[in-house]
C-alpha cells in the first residue's frame, strides 16, 4: 500500500466559506482552532487572513473610519478597531501609526523633561558649590587646616583627593585607607575631621574636596 499523503492546510477561503467560518466563530463558543481544524485551514491565519471582522457601532475617534471586532475577546472589552487606521477604541496597547506617534512624542517630553531637570539641578549644586569654594577655598584657610593635621590625616587626605581624581571612580572611604596600608577603622572619624575643616564637602549626597588643596603638597607639616 502507498503512503498516505495528507491535504495540505488552505491559507484562503472561498467567500462563501469564509462567510460560514465566520458564522461559527462569532455566533458559537468553539474554540476557534477547532473551527481552523473543520475548514482544513491554517490557524496560524485564522484571525489575521481567514476570518471575516463583525462591524461595531461607533466611528473612529482619530479618522472617523468604520469600526469592527477582529476577535470574540475583543467584542467582549468593546474594543473596537478601525478598518482605516486599525486603532483600538479601548486597549491600552494599541500600536496603529497614531498611538505609536504619541507615545514616542510623551516619552520624548518626558525625556526631555528630566533632562532639564537634571540640568537645573546640577545648576543649583554648581551654585552652592561656588559659594561653599568662595567660602573655604583659599589658600590661607587649607593652609591653617592641615596644620590641624597628625601625618596620618594627612596622608589619608592625600590618598582620598588622588580617589577623587580617578575618572569614574567611586569613593569607599575605608578601601582608600586599605589601599594604603592605613586602618579601617579611623576613616569615619578622618572623613568627619576633613569635613569640619572644610578640606571635604558633601553637597546633597555629593562629596568632593576643597580645590585650594591643588598644588599644595599635602603631606608636609606646616
Amino acid at each position: 500500500m502507498g503512503a498516505h499523503r495528507s491535504q495540505a492546510l488552505l491559507t484562503e477561503l472561498p467567500p462563501d466559506q469564509a462567510a460560514r467560518l465566520s458564522e461559527q466563530y462569532w455566533s458559537a463558543g468553539r474554540d476557534y482552532m477547532s473551527i481552523a481544524r473543520a475548514f482544513r485551514v491554517r490557524g496560524d491565519l485564522f484571525f489575521t487572513k481567514l476570518l471575516l471582522p463583525m462591524p461595531a457601532s461607533g466611528a473612529c475617534v482619530l479618522c472617523g473610519g468604520n469600526l469592527v471586532y477582529t476577535c470574540r475577546s475583543g467584542r467582549r472589552k468593546n474594543d473596537g478597531v478601525c478598518l482605516a487606521c486599525k486603532h483600538h477604541h479601548n486597549s491600552g496597547q494599541c500600536h496603529c501609526t497614531q498611538c505609536d506617534a504619541a507615545r514616542a512624542e510623551a516619552k520624548h517630553l518626558r525625556e526631555e523633561q528630566i533632562s532639564m531637570q537634571e540640568a537645573a539641578e546640577e545648576t543649583r549644586r554648581a551654585a552652592l558649590r561656588q559659594e561653599w569654594v568662595e567660602k573655604y577655598g583659599t589658600v590661607e584657610h587649607v593652609t591653617w587646616a592641615l596644620a590641624q593635621l597628625s601625618p596620618a590625616q594627612r596622608l589619608y587626605l592625600s590618598n582620598a583627593i588622588r580617589a577623587f581624581n580617578e575618572p569614574g571612580n567611586v569613593i569607599y572611604w575605608e578601601q582608600i585607607a586599605r589601599d594604603y596600608g592605613q586602618p579601617e577603622w579611623r576613616c569615619p572619624g578622618w572623613v568627619r575631621l576633613l569635613e569640619s575643616y572644610h578640606l571635604f564637602y558633601v553637597i546633597e549626597g555629593i562629596w568632593g574636596y576643597n580645590p585650594a588643596l591643588d598644588g599644595i603638597d599635602i603631606r608636609r607639616r606646616r
